[in-house]
């Protein structure tokens, strides 16, 4: 099973709806297919369960070969997002849990930089740990200040490198 969705959509945009189609049992395969190049959009698509990432000026035989592709088992991600996206991971180093102790995160800290991780917004951490709007904005600012991320994309990179999602 093999499910298409673009980063926007009417309801329930692209992004959660990886999300929600990877917590199902049996989750299909998830191709995202868009017009946003941006590499926080492919980053948080693959933490979200994305097998593949295409950008829709690909042509009809790609996209039939990332299908193919990707329901085979394989992931697949255009090449117009793959360099931007290896450099943003190259930029991070190698992280691992024992690299957070420095940073003195609080054990909510720790949970919100794993929901970072996931992909989650911030009003999905709200329902998540029944918190306030504002405390989850105070958490999120304070995991991006101590781990000195430049934006919630790098921390989401931090977390999964360090095995916290």
């Amino acid at each position: 099973m093999l499910a298409l969705v673009d980063i926007r959509m009417p309801g329930l945009d692209g992004l959660a709806a990886t999300r929600a189609l990877a917590a199902v049992p049996h989750a299909p395969a998830v191709i995202v297919v868009t017009t946003f190049d941006e590499d926080s959009y492919v980053l948080v698509a693959i933490a979200s369960g994305a097998r593949g990432f295409l950008l829709k000026p690909c042509s009809g035989r790609e996209l039939v070969e990332a299908v193919r592709r990707v329901a085979a088992g394989d992931s697949i991600l255009s090449p117009d997002v793959t360099g931007a996206l290896l450099d943003r991971v190259r930029a991070l180093g190698s992280a691992t849990l024992a690299d957070l102790t420095p940073f003195a995160l609080t054990e909510r800290e720790r949970e919100i930089l794993a929901l970072l991780g996931a992909g989650l917004t911030n009003a999905e951490m709200t329902v998540r740990l029944h918190l306030s709007m504002s405390s989850v904005k105070t958490h999120v600012s304070n995991v991006l200040a101590k781990t000195g991320s430049r934006d919630r994309v790098q921390a989401a990179i931090l977390a999964i490198r360090a095995g916290l999602s």
